[in-house]
């Protein structure tokens, strides 16, 4: 990418600044909707950072659909995680729609 830039004597040039492409993925972890409470409590979510203005986390959930994620009681239970190698970033939640299909009921993944 070519910078252009104006020194302290008023000399105009341009700076050559090199970068990378660097491939991200997205995962959406699926669980029951009566386990909620117990999933964010056992993943740390919504974490302190969760809350401060993120615009890149503000517009990806307005991209895909989502609500925020709630916080879940202070007494829930959780379940044994284990993410030590693992960095989440919390988007927010999106609940399935029901789809009826030959008389049955179940979620519309």
């Amino acid at each position: 990418m070519n910078l252009p830039f104006t020194d302290a004597d008023g000399n105009k040039g341009n700076q050559i600044i090199y970068g990378m492409l660097e491939e991200i993925k997205l995962f959406r972890y699926v669980f029951p909707k009566e386990h909620l409470s117990a999933i964010t409590k056992s993943l740390g979510l919504p974490s302190s950072r969760y809350s401060k203005f993120n615009a890149q986390a503000i517009l990806m959930r307005k991209a895909m659909n989502a609500k925020k994620i709630p916080t879940p009681p202070k007494d829930t239970k959780t379940f044994p995680i284990f993410k030590d190698d693992v960095a989440i970033k919390e988007i927010g939640i999106k609940e399935d729609v029901g789809v009826e299909e030959f008389g049955f009921n179940h979620e519309g993944l």
